[in-house]
């Protein structure tokens, strides 16, 4: 979780308020999950120190799907960046060659 508020707090500049706080509830769903799995395994007996294959198996699940996930809201985040990047851009050429115009 620190690594989380490091990573939100030196992206700042990278996502807008939009993604930042998708990026916020998916870390916390994924937390979330990992509470469920510590309780689906401890209502199983199994010990934490040494779990069994399919505790294994569904944390190594849960971490994919939430760094898939937040990977992708990242990616999604800086497309959406360099695409409004490029429209001002090519609107700011299309402004200074209508002066040239006139």
């Amino acid at each position: 979780m620190l690594i989380v508020g490091l990573l939100l707090t030196l992206g700042a500049r990278l996502l807008d308020g939009r993604h930042r706080v998708a990026l916020v509830w998916t870390v916390a769903l994924g937390y979330l999950g990992l509470i469920v799995l510590l309780e689906w395994q401890a209502l199983r007996g199994q010990s934490v120190v040494r779990p069994d294959s399919a505790t294994i198996v569904a944390f190594t699940l849960l971490a994919l799907l939430t760094l898939g996930a937040a990977a992708a809201l990242v990616w999604h985040a800086r497309a959406q960046v360099a695409s409004t990047a490029a429209a001002g851009e090519s609107e700011q050429r299309s402004s200074a060659g209508a002066r040239r115009a006139e």
